[in-house]
């Protein structure tokens, strides 16, 4: 059907939302489609059109400023943590919530992701850019609710998605007195910063939980950001709404205001994360090249390290 097309804008529904085409085998000629067709991956053709206009309302060409985030703290240590006062005991985690809640979601170490940041960093201020890196137990949800705007939006950590409504709820994240949000996607979707395993362990921090979910990062000023890279597990993943794409992640970055997002469909590994990154950023900002081409580059890169798809084709870009 594609006879003489060398690129195809795919707009997905339903289900074909939570697929990468790219990843897609063709047996007739052995190869799988990215290497046939050029794919340009949009959430949904609504948000493509606003998408431009807000670009050309608030693009900073100019301005070279990049945030990096990576490798937080999941679990601070007690002279770090700063404990609220006066909370309300429903607020609590009971060891079988907290039993529940782990068996879904292991906050494992992700040493890769300082690699990551730092090579980034490097890369960038080698040619004129103002970076600031937060890692650590500087990778609050609070200090990420706090950026503003930069050129970069750069975020190494894990990400979540509860599937399960009833996972949501034992969890304690939200009330179980708010049947909205908890059936909303935009908030069992999101990605996790410091003091997030506090949280898990019964502990209520002074400031955010560790866990920002996608209807929060929605609300993050990206009004003229070039690119938000979102290095974590599942971060394109979210409930199906017709004629909308995903709701999660995806589409809160989108609404946030960013031009561009790379993000990942399934669980990634975190040293083939890591080089793809590297590789993008390499090829985007030191050789020139386009922000797609770019990406489409890294990706041939870790293909020629790393076969099987799992590995390179994990993540998509949104816009171009």
């Amino acid at each position: 059907y594609l006879e003489g097309v060398s690129t195809v804008y795919f707009s997905p529904e339903g289900i074909y939302s939570k697929i990468n085409p790219n990843v897609l085998y063709d047996s007739t000629s052995s190869s799988f489609l990215m290497d046939k067709y050029d794919i340009v991956y949009v959430s949904n053709v609504e948000d493509f059109v606003h998408q431009k206009e807000n670009i050309q309302l608030y693009e900073r060409p100019d301005d070279l400023y990049a945030v990096l985030v990576g490798n937080p703290t999941f679990l601070l240590e007690e002279d770090v943590v700063v404990l609220a006062s006066n909370e309300p005991q429903s607020r609590s985690i009971n060891q079988d919530e907290l039993d529940s809640l782990q068996r879904g979601m292991l906050l494992s170490d992700l040493p890769g992701t300082q690699t990551e940041v730092d090579l980034i960093s490097e890369n960038l201020k080698s040619k004129g850019w103002d970076v600031e890196v937060i890692s650590g137990v500087d990778a609050t949800e609070t200090r990420v609710k706090s950026i503003e705007a930069p050129k970069i939006l750069h975020i190494a950590t894990h990400g979540f998605f509860f599937e399960d409504q009833e996972m949501l709820k034992r969890s304690n994240m939200i009330s179980t007195d708010n049947k909205k949000a908890v059936a909303n996607p935009m908030t069992r979707s999101g990605l996790i910063f410091s003091g997030a395993e506090n949280t898990m362990n019964g502990e209520i921090l002074a400031d955010d939980n560790g866990w920002l979910n996608s209807y929060e990062a929605s609300l993050l000023n990206l009004r003229g950001t070039e690119l938000v890279v979102l290095s974590a597990c599942e971060t394109g993943t979210g409930d199906v709404q017709n004629g909308k794409g995903v709701y999660g992640l995806q589409r809160a970055i989108r609404v946030a205001g960013a031009e561009s997002l790379i993000m990942s469909m399934w669980e990634v590994d975190d040293k083939a994360t890591q080089e793809l990154m590297t590789y993008f950023y390499d090829y985007w900002i030191d050789k020139k090249m386009t922000k797609k081409d770019a990406f489409n580059k890294a990706q041939q890169e870790i293909r020629e390290k790393y076969k099987h798809p799992y590995y390179w084709g994990a993540f998509i870009m949104l816009g171009e």
